[in-house]
């Protein structure tokens, strides 16, 4: 699920970019804040926690990713949150690689 959720990003992400371009702004909202909600659900199931969990308890996840996805979560409309987001969604991809490196190495 977490590779369908990234794929899913990497679609909308160049179609994001272009609405801040064009500077529909209020159109990247939705789609920002179900990308946002998407990559913390991702993030959840890669560290096989309980979304209840507070953030900053998992194993796995980004630096800061606290204040980074507060200010995603509070400025959808805002390009720089969408390239903050895009961060997230790449580090993302090479946590679930460490994960799955050290789950082989455990085996």
């Amino acid at each position: 699920m977490n590779q369908t959720i990234i794929e899913n990003w990497k679609t909308a992400y160049p179609a994001l970019v272009n609405l801040y371009k064009t500077e529909q702004y209020q159109a990247t909202v939705a789609p920002m804040k179900e990308a946002a909600t998407d990559f913390e659900t991702s993030l959840y199931q890669l560290n096989d926690a309980d979304p209840t969990t507070p953030i900053h308890m998992l194993r796995y996840k980004p630096i800061n990713i606290e204040e980074r996805l507060a200010y995603v979560n509070e400025h959808p409309n805002q390009y720089h949150a969408c390239l903050q987001l895009n961060g997230l969604f790449e580090e993302l991809e090479k946590l679930i690689a460490k994960k799955q490196i050290i789950d082989e190495m455990a085996k």
